[in-house]
């Protein structure tokens, strides 16, 4: 009984020395993924801050393009009545002149 009792003890040993070591790789694989996830989120939030920049800089982009749009309206508005106006003028001349001579 002493043999069985030994052999007992040993395995019981054997068994707390690999639960004790897979209580070790358990810790170091949940450490190995609460870094790679903390990784991951601060790359998510990097990539988000950079998303927002482009965002910001693309509606700062289209605001410039409007106004720039709403200044070349404007001018052909202008530029367009000038010609009405000079086509106007240039219809009442030949008018009178037909009229005078």
């Amino acid at each position: 009984m002493d043999n069985q009792e030994k052999r007992f003890n040993s395995l019981d040993c054997n068994i707390k020395d690999m639960k004790l070591s897979l209580q070790i790789t358990e810790r170091r694989i949940a450490d190995m993924i609460d870094q790679t996830l903390t990784a991951m989120r601060i790359r998510d939030k990097q990539r988000h801050a950079e998303i927002l920049s482009s965002k910001l800089e693309a509606e700062a982009y289209d605001n410039q393009r409007r106004l720039i749009m709403r200044d070349i309206k404007s001018i052909m508005i202008k530029r367009r009545l000038w010609i009405i106006a000079m086509a106007v003028v240039a219809v009442l001349g030949i008018i009178s002149l037909a009229l005078s001579g």
